[in-house]
C-alpha cells in the first residue's frame, strides 16, 4: 500500500511541477508581448514630447537646452505662469436651456 501513496505523492508532485512550467511560459509570453507594447507606447509619447517643445520653442514660450549631439536635457520657460496677455475681451458663455421635443 505505501507503493501506491509514493506513487501517487510522485504523479502529484509532476503535475504541480508541469503546471508550474505552464503558468511561467504563458507569463513569460504575455510580459513579452506587454513589454513590447509598452516599449512602442513610450517611443511615440517621446516623439510628441519633443514635437511640443520644438514648437514651445518656435513659439518663443520657453528656450531648449540642447547637448552636443542635439539631444534635450531640459528647458526653460519664457512664458510666465500668469500666461500671455491678450487685448481681446472673451465674454462669459450663456447657457440656455430648452425643453426637449416630444
Amino acid at each position: 500500500m505505501e507503493a501506491g501513496i509514493g506513487q501517487l505523492t510522485l504523479v502529484g508532485i509532476t503535475e504541480v511541477f508541469i503546471g508550474c512550467m505552464f503558468s511561467l511560459l504563458v507569463a513569460w509570453c504575455y510580459y513579452r508581448k506587454a513589454s513590447k507594447k509598452l516599449r512602442e507606447e513610450a517611443n511615440k509619447l517621446c516623439r510628441l514630447n519633443e514635437a511640443m517643445l520644438v514648437s514651445m520653442q518656435h513659439a518663443g514660450w520657453i528656450i531648449l537646452i540642447l547637448d552636443d549631439e542635439g539631444h534635450f536635457l531640459d528647458f526653460q520657460l519664457v512664458v510666465k505662469p500668469e500666461g500671455i496677455p491678450s487685448e481681446a475681451n472673451v465674454p462669459a458663455p450663456t447657457v440656455t436651456q430648452t425643453t426637449p421635443k416630444e
